[in-house]
């Protein structure tokens, strides 16, 4: 799990989060105002630059705080 959350910290992770959720929300447009508020969430994070599983698992849930703790 401390792979994951190590990608979905990263740079790339972010970018993958901000693309995937922008795509979700394009297609709730078109299809279902609930895809909408689902691509919402990883849209968010990866602005915010955050991750949600990371208090699941007892990491921080800041991102900065996330890189320094999964580095030790």
């Amino acid at each position: 799990m401390k792979n994951i959350l190590k990608y979905i910290s990263s740079r790339n992770g972010r970018t993958a989060r901000f693309l995937i959720g922008s795509v979700v929300v394009a297609m709730g447009l078109f299809v279902s105002p609930i895809l909408l508020v689902v691509g919402l969430l990883p849209l968010f994070a990866a602005i915010f630059d955050v991750c949600v599983l990371a208090p699941l698992f007892k990491f921080p849930f800041e991102g900065e705080k996330l890189r320094d703790a999964l580095e030790k």
